[in-house]
């Protein structure tokens, strides 16, 4: 059985602190997807086991919003209406009245989680691989995509930048999809390496935050979803996430310890004690037949190494494993030659890592 423990404010990695704040009343149980009000300053924690939502003002205190949601999961806040994601579809709710606007039950035999809204349009996603779209005017609803979505979907956002769905999914060496919100088309936009994705959220610049159960930290990449750094890790399950904007806080949520952290972000687009460390440029040509060339930059020198994965995240290839002093350096990789005999043509995910940043590519090739 979980010890339940009551909230703490955590500030982690911070520019400015945050007081630390302890209350008597915890209503946090299994707490999961988090939406931010900026009108009232305050946030809303959609809790699985008590099916409830739990509101918390900018003091800190807890009081219980809306309750009797089975199996409640994630919401997100469109103007003054929280929608809701629970088990057996979506309600919504006024957040200044608390009056239920919106009850819409879909029979799809599965749980509910990742909600997310984009131009007059709710998009829900269940567990059994199903994406949802809800035209709002009518609250008609269709099926936009049942396959591509990954094993266990989870969290899912609207992604402002590329105009698209995002959803991530709790699974070994699992992916972020990217869904074309019109035809519901699936893609995988990016292989992770990472285990056990629950949640999703972007700020301001376009940059895109993702939980991960399996090394219990919170990971940014930038609206390319290429260069990858680590902005928060010791956590209990991180199963929900919100950023403010307007003030610069990541929440996530502690499935395991019923807490929620608040980590006070540096306002940049670009982490500046990581800009320029590492550079991996766009391999030429791509897409490629036989040949192409790989040109990385180092800042310092460093222990690298280069792998070319497949769609699915299962290490294909190692380019580069070794020293490499600091400087620009190209890497010419001609697959008849130096061990891609067997590699089909499609497409592919090449990495770059050393200690102290990761840098994705995603290449094509040819017949």
């Amino acid at each position: 059985m979980v010890k339940k423990k009551k909230l703490r404010w955590v500030i982690l990695l911070c520019v400015c602190f945050l007081p630390i704040i302890l209350h008597a009343q915890n209503y946090l149980d299994m707490p999961e997807g988090i939406s931010y009000d900026s009108t009232s300053k305050s946030y809303f924690v959609s809790c699985w086991n008590p099916a409830c939502v739990v509101k918390i003002d900018s003091l800190g205190n807890q009081s219980v919003f809306k309750s009797g949601l089975n199996a409640c999961a994630n919401n997100v806040l469109v103007d003054s209406i929280l929608y809701v994601s629970y088990r057996y579809g979506v309600k919504a709710f006024n957040i200044n009245t608390g009056v239920q606007v919106l009850y819409k039950p879909i029979s799809a035999n599965n749980y509910f989680d990742g909600i997310a809204y984009h131009d007059g349009y709710l998009y829900l996603i269940n567990h059994g691989q199903k994406l949802y779209k809800i035209d709002l005017s009518d609250n008609s609803h269709e099926l936009l995509a049942s396959t591509g979505l990954g094993n266990y979907p989870q969290g899912l956002i609207y992604d402002e930048v590329n105009d698209r769905l995002l959803s991530c999914s709790f699974q070994n060496s699992a992916p972020i999809v990217a869904i074309d919100p019109e035809t519901g088309q699936t893609s995988y936009a990016l292989w992770t390496g990472l285990n056990n994705l629950d949640a999703l959220a972007q700020d301001q610049w376009g940059n895109i935050y993702v939980t991960c159960n399996g090394t219990n930290s919170v990971y940014r990449y930038d609206s390319n979803l290429e260069n990858r750094i680590v902005v928060s890790s010791g956590h209990s399950g991180p199963s929900g996430l919100e950023y403010n904007r307007g003030e610069n806080i990541l929440a996530i949520s502690n499935f395991f310890t019923d807490v929620v952290d608040f980590v006070s972000m540096a306002p940049y687009s670009v982490d500046p004690s990581n800009e320029d460390k590492v550079r991996l440029n766009q391999n030429f040509p791509n897409p490629f037949n036989s040949s192409t060339t790989f040109q990385f930059s180092l800042r310092k020198s460093s222990n690298i190494t280069l792998s070319l994965y497949d769609s699915r995240g299962g290490l294909v290839h190692k380019l580069v494993d070794g020293c490499y002093p600091s400087g620009t350096h190209c890497v010419n990789w001609d697959r008849e030659i130096s061990g891609g005999q067997g590699i089909s043509s499609g497409t592919y995910f090449v990495l770059l890592k050393n200690n102290e940043q990761e840098l994705v590519r995603k290449i094509t090739i040819l017949k």
